[in-house]
């Protein structure tokens, strides 16, 4: 559904769409990946204990943040994808940005709750936007969550579920390799 109602921004944008039953190859040291998936928690309420498609393709955060390794920005659309729980036994924080970001990625976008299927459809087009226009990623992505806004009213489980962590001045870079 996420990738039906996101297919002329994928063309718009010249972004890949991969909806195989595993894990493209391809997605390690990318300027942008977008991930679209559903996002399991742990039966007590933390954890984000795997991450699934509609398909066949089940695995653990671990997985896709090393398939990701490198990469500039990652935009998750994920259920929970942006939870930060504490670590059960360190003084530390656990989840799948953290781990996206321990392999060397510098920001990652994600919704710390369950994320309505209509918010990357109204978010990303937006983004994609703005960063592409120049736009630091906190400002393409603040204009962003201000379209869904305006699109789906202001609850802030939609208007504010697409939150920065990482490096939130990040320009896109072109493929000149300058920033923009």
């Amino acid at each position: 559904m996420v990738a039906e109602r996101l297919q002329e921004t994928f063309e718009t944008y010249e972004i890949t769409l991969h909806a195989s039953s595993g894990i493209p190859d391809d997605l390690a040291e990318s300027e942008l990946a977008v991930i679209a998936a559903h996002g399991g928690i742990l039966p007590e309420g933390r954890y984000v204990q795997r991450i699934s498609n509609d398909a066949e393709l089940v695995l653990y955060p671990s997985a896709l943040a090393n398939a990701v390794r490198g990469s500039a920005v990652v935009v998750l659309f994920i259920c929970s994808g942006g939870r930060v729980d504490t670590h059960p036994v360190g003084e530390t924080t656990v989840g799948l940005v953290r781990q996206i970001l321990d392999q060397g990625c510098a920001t990652v976008i994600a919704s710390p709750w369950p994320l309505d299927t209509r918010v990357p459809s109204h978010w990303l087009p937006t983004f994609l936007e703005r960063w592409s226009g120049g736009d630091s990623v906190i400002e393409a992505a603040f204009s962003a969550n201000q379209n869904v806004t305006k699109q789906m009213g202001d609850s802030p489980l939609d208007s504010l579920a697409m939150n920065v962590f990482g490096d939130p001045l990040r320009l896109r870079v072109d493929q000149m390799g300058t920033r923009k």
